[in-house]
């Protein structure tokens, strides 16, 4: 990975009008995470999308967690595999909310972290968003707290699983034990989880689409699981 060849080519794909114009990336917030003991993904990766992120961001805008030791996966307080290990369901008992981390990144949140309520978890039919060249699993899950179904106004995060992650490896774990929705309850947060799913040799991890496997504009906003996405938002904002 060359960070300044895909700065330049995010730079082409905005020119060409493929993309949104990188300028409105000024004032954004990222957060990234890199375990010096993650054997899939080698920190030096990390090290380059921070680099190519400060090109278009403002620094001091980007988290960028990379001390703290676990394996491959995501980090939660005290739900999935050994932390030093790493395995199906990839969410990892570390002791760790990495899930508040990310969200208090990109939001205000003036309540702490509370008990996620089961109910306020709901599945919905994602075949309107796509069809199997997207490809989408047949549902998703979205956590609508109490707050928010009683029509006060909510912020909306959506939640994207790793690869393995989806239900045909972890049903619905993600959705359920992340800790998005412990947070989501008591800070009027919608949380979104959309499903990718496998497609033959091509994604049979059912991966989301980061290598190109739907096609040559799947970074684009002609991508089909960009255009799912988006699809998707608009659908939660009533446009």
């Amino acid at each position: 990975i060359q960070p300044q060849v895909q700065i330049q080519k995010a730079q082409d794909l905005a020119a060409a009008g493929l993309i949104d114009d990188i300028i409105h990336l000024k004032n954004q917030k990222a957060y990234v995470f890199a375990s010096p003991k993650d054997s899939i993904i080698k920190p030096p990766s990390s090290d380059k999308l921070v680099e190519f992120l400060q090109a278009f961001l403002d620094p001091q805008n980007i988290k960028f967690e990379n001390k703290f030791e676990s394996a491959h996966g995501f980090l939660t307080l005290d739900y999935g595999a050994s932390c030093n290990l790493g395995f199906l369901p990839w969410l990892l008992k570390c002791n760790h909310d990495q899930a508040g981390e990310i969200l208090k990144t990109f939001y205000n949140l003036p309540m702490p972290r509370a008990t996620a309520i089961g109910k306020n978890l709901f599945g919905f039919d994602q075949s309107e968003f796509g069809n199997a060249q997207t490809p989408l699993y047949k549902n998703g899950w979205i956590y609508i707290p109490d707050s928010c179904q009683k029509g006060e106004r909510c912020s909306l995060h959506m939640a994207l699983h790793g690869c393995q992650m989806n239900p045909d490896f972890i049903q619905a774990q993600f959705a359920e034990h992340s800790g998005f929705n412990e947070w989501a309850e008591g800070n009027h947060l919608v949380v979104v989880y959309p499903q990718s799913a496998k497609l033959g040799t091509q994604n049979p991890y059912g991966c989301w689409d980061w290598f190109g496997f739907t096609g040559p504009d799947f970074v684009t906003r002609q991508g089909p699981q960009m255009k799912a996405l988006k699809s998707m938002i608009d659908r939660l904002q009533g446009n």
